[in-house]
């Protein structure tokens, strides 16, 4: 039995929903057979070794593996993708094996022999870390500052979504399948910035902890990454862990003025274009005015969004008006 509750809203102000989760994102590669970034900023990762396998849900050519001996994706060298705090990571991942020599997911600044940049990976015992290097020489407990989940061990063979937040240098969050789990201090103490070099970039997939051991590298599986030159909200993290993708580049569908048209971005309300055109000529589903036509579709947070049932949304019109649904099946 489905049971519909509508509640009618007039000039309904958008500057009334938070931020777009989008905003101030840096980059986001969902790895769907290449290491393209569908940001908006054109910061193509270069894949090295890598191999395209499916993802969490069995979708062929949807994420990456890494063999754990040389598979990397470095990001482009660009100063805009080395700022200093706040910033958010997010990915999902899969452990081979729990080892902190080859659980390396990401180095935002991947120099040899000295710790640079924001780096996250899981301990030998399973503990998600994130932690900044100060760039002063070496790869010691005076060159990095971090923070260690103990409330959550992970395992091996399981997709996980990791999130890693630093607010400050001394406030540093981190999210397991988008649950806030506490951190302890790690064992660093190096300086409250972060230090970055001149001429290294990014890197998915490999990191530096020895100056006398080579560079180690993942072991396991990454898909969605996505990068943000500040902290996200736990709201927002808790959507990165809906089943949609942070931005998609097929194709997808709005209604507008009774024909269907794709936005280019992904963000449309329709994914197949069939289910737009049903729509669109079915006039019975504006309750309260066969003449007017849906443009779009809103979530809480301002985002584009497509019907869903227990979920409260907001339905725009060409004339004005704005409703806001809650359906529960």
């Amino acid at each position: 039995m489905k049971v519909k509750f509508i509640a009618l809203l007039f000039c309904l102000p958008l500057t009334g929903f938070s931020q777009n989760i989008t905003d101030s994102l840096l980059l986001y590669y969902p790895m769907d057979g290449n290491a393209n970034d569908l940001s908006g900023n054109n910061f193509h990762g270069t894949p090295s070794g890598v191999t395209s396998v499916p993802n969490r849900y069995g979708v062929p050519n949807s994420a990456y593996y890494f063999d754990g001996v040389n598979d990397y994706i470095d990001f482009p060298l660009n100063d805009t993708l080395k700022p200093q705090f706040p910033l958010t990571i997010a990915f999902w991942a899969k452990l081979m094996v729990l080892d902190i020599t080859k659980n390396k997911f990401i180095n935002t600044d991947f120099t040899q022999n000295d710790y640079h940049g924001v780096f996250m990976g899981v301990t030998s015992d399973g503990y998600l870390f994130i932690s900044n290097g100060g760039g002063l020489g070496g790869c010691d407990a005076q060159n990095r500052l971090g923070y260690l989940a103990f409330e959550f061990a992970v395992d091996t063979g399981i997709w996980y979504h990791f999130t890693g937040i630093i607010q400050s240098a001394y406030d540093m969050r981190l999210y397991i399948n988008c649950d806030n789990v506490g951190v302890v201090p790690g064992s660093g103490v190096g300086p409250p910035t972060i230090g970055y070099s001149n001429n290294n970039s990014g890197s998915l997939g490999r990191s530096d902890h020895s100056t006398v051991l080579p560079p180690k590298y993942n072991w396991g599986y990454i898909d969605e990454f996505s990068y943000w030159e500040r902290a996200l909200n736990s709201a927002e993290v808790h959507m990165l862990c809906d089943s949609l993708p942070l931005m998609s580049s097929a194709q997808s569908w709005d209604c507008i003025a009774n024909s269907c048209v794709d936005p280019g971005n992904g963000s449309g309300i329709y994914a197949a274009l069939s289910s737009c055109q049903a729509f669109c000529v079915h006039t019975t589903v504006n309750e309260f005015n066969a003449e007017r036509k849906l443009l779009r579709i809103l979530d809480f947070l301002g985002r584009n969004a497509m019907k869903e049932s227990n979920l409260p949304l907001f339905y725009f019109y060409d004339d004005g008006s704005v409703e806001k649904k809650f359906i529960i099946n």
